[in-house]
């Protein structure tokens, strides 16, 4: 595939992506603040939405709202997604901007919540933007997850599903489970493959250090576990 059509793209439409940073960046979301963090999600499926995205806003009762937003999902429904993992919420306070505007100064743009992380999902929009403007298709349908409290370990949803039980996490719709469910078979068999053959480093560790002990006897230093 040749880049460059995509990379045309994005640089004749920077003047706008800046915009959506900007107005990205002036919605501020900190972590204990579920009013701003709702709103931050607002924004952001209000975006997702305008590229024909299949949008999920996941609402908590205490935490902010996190967003599922999922393209080309329609034809694709069997195939495993491409995950893109982010973040609403930021560590900045509310007030932060009256003392930390945004503002664009030497190529950089500047403002709290601005590198972690709402530039990141701005870049991931407009990857999504410049793909269907060049008319391409991935081979796989592209499902963004956006967190609410990632700031604070991403507790919230967490304790969701902990205080529903097995029940919870099975009809869970959650990316990260879903991504770890594809996974465990392989993640399992690999375990497996690999434990053996460090089981079999160790045994074999174990003989040469036994030989070598027989043969220069208490002189020698003991080994880093001190079982020889």
């Amino acid at each position: 595939m040749d880049p460059r059509p995509l990379l045309k793209y994005c640089q004749s439409t920077r003047h706008e992506m800046l915009k959506c940073l900007e107005a990205a960046v002036k919605i501020e979301s900190p972590t204990f603040s579920k009013p701003d963090v709702d709103r931050m999600a607002a924004f952001f499926a209000d975006r997702f939405r305008k590229e024909h995205g299949e949008v999920r806003i996941l609402r908590h009762h205490t935490a902010g709202s996190g967003i599922i937003a999922e393209f080309w999902g329609g034809k694709r429904r069997g195939s495993k997604p491409i995950l893109i993992l982010g973040h609403l919420d930021t560590v900045w306070e509310t007030g932060t901007l009256r003392r930390m505007p945004f503002r664009v100064r030497k190529g950089r743009a500047y403002g709290p919540g601005i590198f972690d992380m709402k530039s990141g999902i701005v870049c991931g929009l407009w990857a999504i933007r410049a793909l269907r403007a060049c008319g391409i298709e991935p081979t796989s349908a592209v499902r963004f997850f956006l967190n609410s409290d990632e700031e604070t370990s991403s507790v919230a949803f967490r304790r969701q599903l902990y205080d529903g039980g097995a029940a919870a996490v099975s009809a869970a719709q959650d990316p990260l489970i879903e991504l770890a469910r594809l996974v465990d078979a392989d993640a399992r068999a690999l375990r497996q493959t690999w434990e053996a053959a460090d089981e079999a480093k160790q045994q074999a560790h174990a003989t040469i250090e036994k030989a070598r002990f027989a043969l220069e006897g208490p002189s020698r230093s003991p080994d880093a576990t001190f079982t020889l």
